[in-house]
């Protein structure tokens, strides 16, 4: 038997036009130069001052700590952040 690409989460997102991460428990997190951070999978906004940006991730937290912190874009389960960042840490 063949194997099947991808999961039964990425299988409802795609027959319900879901964005990523809407079904599944995981995230995906990029940043740029210390300027930019992209987090797909966002469950949602926790806190949010211009010095920091705590998100839910579902079975964790993440924190953005920096300054002059904005939310670029929020689109459903994705997130785009903006300014000097710092810190990152994860918690349960």
């Amino acid at each position: 038997m063949g194997r099947r690409n991808g999961s039964r989460g990425d299988e409802i997102e795609r027959a319900f036009a879901l964005p990523p991460g809407a079904v599944r428990r995981d995230y995906k997190l990029l940043m740029i130069g210390g300027r930019e951070v992209s987090i797909e999978g966002c469950r949602g906004i926790l806190e949010y001052e211009s010095t920091v940006i705590r998100l839910s991730l579902g079975q964790c937290q993440l924190k953005v700590t920096g300054r002059d912190l904005v939310i670029r874009l929020l689109d459903g389960s994705c997130v785009e952040l903006e300014g000097f960042v710092t810190g990152l840490e994860f918690s349960a």
